[in-house]
């Protein structure tokens, strides 16, 4: 799997909920994130990628 992830400290505009690629987009705080409850592999990596924010110091994250 390859995968790009960005902090964005600032948003403006209107979030489009609704497109192609998405149904029903929103915003969360990190204590509200809607994860999958399967325990599965999409669970985990969610996860891994919340923890990995977390404790995110400016460095770059390659695993």
């Amino acid at each position: 799997m390859f995968e790009f992830c960005f902090i964005v400290h600032e948003w403006a505009g209107t979030l489009l909920t609704e497109t192609e690629e998405s149904t029903d987009a929103r915003f969360f705080p990190l204590d509200e994130l809607p994860l999958p409850s399967d325990g599965g592999f999409w669970h985990k990596h969610n996860r891994e990628v919340i923890n990995d924010f977390m404790r995110y110091d400016g460095q770059l994250i390659l695993k």
